[in-house]
C-alpha cells in the first residue's frame, strides 16, 4: 500500500513539473513564455478649419483638406488601459527623429509652431505636445495588430 502512494505520488510531482516548467501560454514559470506581440495605434491628425492646411512633422509636409483627417503613421504601444502611457508611447517615438516640433502652415505661411514635451496643459490649449488634445479610439485588433488611434484635431484659432 506504502509503495502505491509513493508511486503514485512521485508521477503526481513529476506531472506538476512538467506543467509547471514548460512553456505552456500564461505560465509565469515558463521557461521560454511566447513573446507577447505588439499593438499598434494610428497617428491622426484632422482638420476641422475650412482651410486646406500643411504640417510639417517627422520630416514629412503632409497636406490635409479643409474638414478632413490623414492617418501620418503607426506607433507600437505598451498597453491599452492607460491613455497617458499610449501618447507617452507616440511622442517618445517622435521626439527621438524630431526636436519636439511641429509646424503647421496655410498658403506657405507658417501659422503655428508648436514646441515641447509632452504635458498635461488643459483643455483651452490646443497642441500636439498636451495630453488633453488628443482622442483616444480603441478597437479590436486588426490584421495587422492596430488596436486603435490618437487623434489631434486642428482648430481655426490654430491658424490665428
Amino acid at each position: 500500500m506504502m509503495h502505491k502512494l509513493i508511486t503514485h505520488g512521485t508521477i503526481t510531482l513529476i506531472g506538476l513539473s512538467c506543467i509547471l516548467l514548460t512553456g505552456c501560454p500564461g505560465n509565469p514559470f515558463a521557461i521560454d513564455p511566447p513573446p507577447e506581440e505588439s499593438k499598434f495605434f494610428l497617428e491622426e491628425f484632422f482638420n476641422s478649419t475650412s482651410a486646406d492646411i500643411e504640417l510639417v512633422l517627422l520630416g514629412d509636409t503632409i497636406t490635409i483638406e479643409s474638414n478632413d483627417s490623414i492617418a501620418h503613421s503607426e506607433f507600437a504601444t505598451t498597453t491599452l488601459m492607460d491613455n497617458k502611457i499610449i501618447l507617452d508611447d507616440w511622442f517618445t517615438g517622435y521626439s527621438e527623429t524630431q526636436n519636439n516640433s511641429i509646424s503647421l502652415l496655410m498658403d506657405g505661411q507658417l501659422k503655428k509652431n508648436w514646441k515641447g514635451i509632452m504635458e498635461s496643459q488643459g483643455l483651452m490649449i490646443n497642441s500636439p505636445f498636451n495630453y488633453d488634445s488628443w482622442i483616444i479610439t480603441s478597437w479590436n485588433p486588426d490584421a495587422n495588430n492596430v488596436v486603435g488611434k490618437i487623434t489631434f484635431t486642428i482648430t481655426d484659432d490654430d491658424l490665428n
